[in-house]
């Protein structure tokens, strides 16, 4: 928690700054962009905290996949992809990516600085967004019971065989929270300002960094490649899944019908 507090408050000092002297964007809350509904957010909400729900009472009450640590195992074990790029656990790269995964968690909130009214559509689909992503990486995690790299060389480190975080290696958490993120900036920025030439700015930078987490998460010997991979797939999908969903009844032009059979979305002329 420290290391992420000390990873966002610079930005929060950009985002007084950059609600002073912004270039007027226009970002959330219009009914011509996003919609806040009642029926797509309980679900969305609700499913997040199922999700999360779901794999906490698992791992944590009941214990179900409770695996213990016996011996080193062999790299032969692992596909020639992975084992190409596995690392030894640095301690160092680990810790920074876990700073830059805290800037990256903060972005969103910091652009929607740029008009203090559409906070609250900004913070629910943001909030959804991270809930369905995290939800869904760490019922993953449970389920494979991937071991981590580190765990294939000498000297893994000791504290996380006793918090059992040495088998949560598939997929990344770190790498789908930063992509969900990128996903999430990119499209929203985007639709608000199709015009902007500051959408490539915040669309490249935020990408830059999701793939920056992406390759220190494998260099710090946390992550395999395709632990890295899915997790870019899985981010990506609800970064621009979510706020989708809210354009659907913008201007009750459109709307998502939920019903035992199935989804259907429907657009009137």
């Amino acid at each position: 928690m420290k290391k992420f507090l000390l990873a966002i408050f610079p930005l929060f000092f950009i985002s007084f700054t950059a609600h002073t002297y912004s270039p007027n964007f226009k970002w959330l809350g219009s009914d011509n962009t996003f919609k806040i509904d009642p029926l797509t957010d309980g679900i969305l909400f609700g499913t997040g905290v199922a999700l999360n729900g779901t794999e906490f009472l698992l791992d944590n009450i009941l214990d179900v996949n409770d695996k213990t640590f016996s011996s080193i195992p062999s790299k032969d074990t692992i596909n020639s992809f992975d084992r190409y790029f596995m690392k030894d656990y640095s301690k160092t790269i680990d810790i920074s990516s876990d700073v830059l995964v805290g800037f990256a968690f903060a972005s969103p909130l910091l652009f929607s600085a740029t008009n203090l009214k559409e906070l609250p559509t900004i913070t629910i689909m943001y909030l959804e967004t991270l809930l369905l992503a995290k939800g869904t990486v760490d019922n993953l995690k449970f389920f494979a019971s991937r071991t981590r790299p580190y765990m294939y060389y000498e000297n893994y480190p000791q504290e996380f065989i006793e918090d059992g975080d040495w088998c949560k290696s598939w997929p990344s958490g770190h790498t789908t929270y930063t992509f969900a993120t990128a996903a999430f900036l990119t499209y929203t920025f985007s639709k608000y300002n199709p015009d902007s030439n500051w959408k490539y700015v915040i669309s490249g930078t935020s990408y830059a960094i999701a793939i920056s987490v992406g390759a220190m998460r494998i260099a710090s010997g946390c992550h395999f490649a395709t632990d890295v991979l899915t997790g870019a797939i899985i981010g990506t999908a609800w970064g621009f899944l979510v706020p989708y969903l809210h354009t659907l009844k913008v201007n009750n032009s459109s709307s998502l019908s939920i019903t035992p059979t199935g989804f259907y979305l429907t657009k009137r002329l």
